[in-house]
């Protein structure tokens, strides 16, 4: 069963903002991949992949809508 937000975060939250620099990192390492694929680091792109999924569910309970 799908729950409804309650509240939608501000931009200017803390969730909001952990959100953003998490997905800033990862999109940095992505292009990095595509620029050098020998030097990318799976384990790192991973790591930042789980952080960007990590504040994802944050800002999701936050709304109210997990």
């Amino acid at each position: 069963m799908e729950q409804k937000p309650t509240s939608v975060p501000s931009c200017g939250s803390d969730e909001f903002q952990a959100l953003a620099s998490a997905v800033r990192a990862y999109d940095r390492l992505v292009q990095q991949a595509h620029t050098a694929p020998v030097a990318a680091d799976p384990v790192e792109l991973l790591a930042a992949l789980s952080v960007v999924g990590e504040a994802s569910v944050v800002m999701v309970r936050r709304a109210g809508a997990l």
